[in-house]
């Protein structure tokens, strides 16, 4: 049986492309406060790497958290597993919302964040 394309995540590829902008942007974000004394050209330029970054990566994920949300209602999602009513159809819904929350790698990118945060926090305080 054919997939729904509402049902279809992402190709792994695509999951790969964002979580890498999302980290580059995250790095661009940090690096600012190396290179704002020494080059600001360069920081500037950083900082419209991060920025646009930042705008392409959390874009993405709110259009799948979005997708996942309109499956959950339209197919009252809910209160059919409340009430032990799923069928055919809730269960494709529910297999593409559990497969696009695992093949997530939105739990990695926000711990590289807070990393990269603390690490130029440290940084700065120590430099």
């Amino acid at each position: 049986m054919e997939k729904r394309s509402e049902f279809k995540t992402v190709p792994t590829w695509v999951v790969y492309l964002f979580f890498g902008i999302g980290v580059v942007s995250a790095g661009a974000v940090r690096a600012i406060l190396f290179f704002q004394e020494k080059d600001p050209f360069i920081a500037k330029v950083i900082w419209y790497v991060a920025i646009i970054g930042y705008m392409i990566f959390f874009f993405y994920r709110y259009v799948i958290s979005r997708k996942r949300k309109r499956i959950v209602k339209k197919y009252n999602l809910l209160d059919k597993l409340k009430n032990n009513q799923i069928g055919q159809e809730e269960c494709e819904a529910l297999t593409y919302v559990v497969s696009s929350v695992d093949k997530s790698k939105e739990n990695l990118n926000y711990s590289i964040i807070f990393i990269f945060s603390i690490v130029a926090i440290l940084v700065d305080l120590l430099c």
